[in-house]
């Protein structure tokens, strides 16, 4: 994995965060995320970056849980298609 800088502006990106979640992200930020301008957000447990897998355990069993009745496809399913 790359750590760095994007090769360009193309590849900065803003990303929106629901109001609903501000006050949870703020909580976290407070107490698990080092008070440094680099710092990770949501860092592996050795404190390194997750490597893309690491979330993998609890996101496709959940995805399976969110079947659409309406066409038997699940919700991740239909959202990811679209």
């Amino acid at each position: 994995m790359v750590v760095g800088t994007p090769k360009s502006l193309a590849g900065v990106r803003d990303v929106a965060i629901p109001p609903h979640l501000t006050p949870i992200l703020a909580a976290h930020l407070a107490s698990s995320v080092e008070p440094k301008a680099d710092a990770l957000l949501f860092p592996a447990s050795d404190g390194r970056n997750m490597r893309p897998h690491s979330l993998y355990w609890h996101y496709y069993p959940a995805r399976k849980q969110l079947v659409d009745p309406t066409c038997g496809s699940t919700i991740f399913g239909t959202l990811e298609r679209s």
